[in-house]
């Protein structure tokens, strides 16, 4: 077998893995804002003598997955996925299992859109209790701005 062959069979068996099951699982698309505007955007309070400002308009730079929402900083670690021309994909496949195995009381799993140079600034969504996997796919548009296209099945 060739490398060629060996690199197409073990692709075909992600994105067979990917693709919806007979028991009906399907993807379902979310999308995070693509932009928070200036205008929606607060400076923090400052210390005395001083001001604080917000920059321009802070672009989605990633996509995070959490147990529990992400000020608890439980983050889920994605696996690496298929990478093409300009694209690479993160892969949560069994966010079930992850479920289980956490200690913490709130075992909910939450999508956070990061945006900004520094990840500064993050809108968090809870996701469905049945969401089972997750996948994230990453096409750079220009410096600091990327086309993310985010599903989750049930």
């Amino acid at each position: 077998m060739t490398r060629r062959a060996f690199i197409r069979g073990a692709l075909l068996l992600v994105i067979g893995a990917l693709m919806p099951t007979a028991h009906g699982a399907t993807w379902r698309r979310i999308t995070c804002p693509a932009s928070i505007p200036h205008e929606s955007m607060r400076a923090p309070k400052a210390p005395q003598g001083w001001q604080a400002f917000v920059g321009g308009p802070a672009h989605l730079q990633r996509l995070d997955l959490y147990l529990g929402p992400p000020d608890q900083l439980r983050w889920i670690r994605p696996q690496d996925g298929p990478r093409g021309k300009g694209a690479s994909t993160e892969l949560w496949p069994d966010l079930k299992k992850e479920r289980m195995q956490s200690a913490m009381p709130d075992r909910s799993i939450w999508l956070a859109c990061v945006y900004g140079r520094q990840g500064s600034t993050i809108l968090g969504r809870r996701l469905d209790d049945d969401v089972s996997a997750c996948r994230a796919t990453y096409r750079q548009r220009g410096q600091d701005q990327f086309d993310m296209d985010f599903q989750c099945k049930r």
